[in-house]
Formats: structure tokens, sequence, C-alpha cells
């Protein structure tokens, strides 16, 4: 019986033929690999290749200002104190105008009066007192105690001021007009208005009475 002819048999898993295009894959697999292999460390590396901004340098000055400014120093509250005119006015013995209408001031000033002495007013500055013939009792103030009693003040004639105020020359020609004494034991704080022998007004303030002294405050007006 005749017989078909013979497929040729197929090839086997461990054929030659089958070896040679499984070592092919491989090969195609190994090079894939390979280049991933060799791709992926740079791409890891790629942030290290970018060039980095350098540290900022420190230059000394804050870029940023400081959320409080630093106080200021404040102005004082009280200005500083300025130097006002002594509290007693210098003597002058140059006369002096006033308002309209008054005397003008022949001197005022401090003066300082001894016992048993006297001083006389009508003088360019008051002096202790000599008089025509040299005596002390000549003066327009005089300082001593007669009859051995208490020192006293004497003047002809006086009046007492007391008002708060000094007394403008109106004032003191008034009170020796009306109320005029011939002497007081003095005492600090004592105010007098005074005529003088030659006819001209003066206003006496005792600063201080002593056994010894005087101290007076005299303000003389031209008439």
């Amino acid at each position: 019986m005749t017989q078909g002819a013979q497929q040729p048999p197929g090839p086997r898993w461990h054929s030659k033929g089958w070896w040679q295009a499984v070592g092919g894959i491989a090969g195609v697999i190994a090079a894939v690999v390979a280049i991933g292999a060799w791709l992926l460390p740079r791409s890891a590396d790629g942030d290290d290749d970018q060039v980095q901004p350098p540290p900022p340098t420190s230059t000394g000055r804050v870029s940023t200002p400081p959320s409080t400014p630093p106080p200021s120093t404040p102005p004082p509250s009280t200005p500083p104190p300025t130097s006002g005119p002594p509290s007693t006015p210098p003597a002058t013995d140059e006369p002096t105008s006033g308002p309209e209408g008054t005397v003008k001031v022949r001197w005022s000033g401090d003066f300082l009066m001894h016992n048993v002495t006297g001083v006389d007013l009508d003088q360019p500055r008051p002096t202790t007192a000599t008089g025509p013939k040299g005596n002390w009792d000549d003066g327009d103030l005089q300082y001593w105690n007669p009859e051995a009693r208490d020192y006293a003040l004497y003047a002809q004639p006086m009046a007492e001021w007391d008002g708060r105020s000094a007394p403008s020359w109106a004032d003191c020609d008034n009170a020796l007009e009306t109320l005029a004494i011939g002497g007081i034991v003095p005492a600090g704080g004592d105010k007098l208005c005074v005529r003088t022998t030659g006819g001209r007004t003066a206003f006496v303030t005792i600063k201080s009475a002593e056994y010894d002294n005087l101290r007076l405050s005299i303000t003389v007006w031209e008439t």
C-alpha cells in the first residue's frame, strides 16, 4: 500500500535554530538593559549639573528692616531753663525815665547802714552822712539809740508803707503828706517812704535789721 509523502518534522526547542533565536532575543534585552542602566544614573545626577546660585555674601547690612524701628531720643519735655533777670536789680547812678507823667528815678540799689551813722540820700548815690558840719545826724536817715533805748531809725519825715507792691513816687509823696512819723524800731521787711533834706522822695525797704547794721534797698526819685 502506497503511503503519502511524509511532512518534514517541525523545529524542536532544543534544536540549533531555536537556540540562536533565543540568544538573539537575550542580546537585545541585554542591550536595552545596558542602555537603561547607563541613562538612569545620568538622569538622577541631572540636578547636580544645573548651575546653583552662589550662597549670599554677608555685606554687614540688613536687607529687611526690623519690624520695630529703634527708639529715637525724644525732645526734652521741658525746655532748658534760661537765665532770667537777677533777683536784685543792679544799682544805677543814672536817672531812668518812667512812663509819661511819672518822676525819674535818680538812684536804686542796696546800701549797708551801720549803727550811729546817717545816710545822705541827696548825693548821686547814697553815702554816709557828714552834713554841713561833718555830723552824721545830718543824714536823711539816722540809725542810733538815743537815751540808751533800742536802736531806732529816724527820718524827718518818714511814713510806713503797707502795700503789697512797691509804691510809685505819687504813692510815697501822698503817704508823706498824710501819714508822716518821726522814726521806728526797724525790723526786716519794713517799708518806708522818706523825704530827703533836699526835698526828694525815696522808698526804703529794710531787708535785715541787726544791732550794728541795717541792710537796705533804696530807690530815690529826682523830686
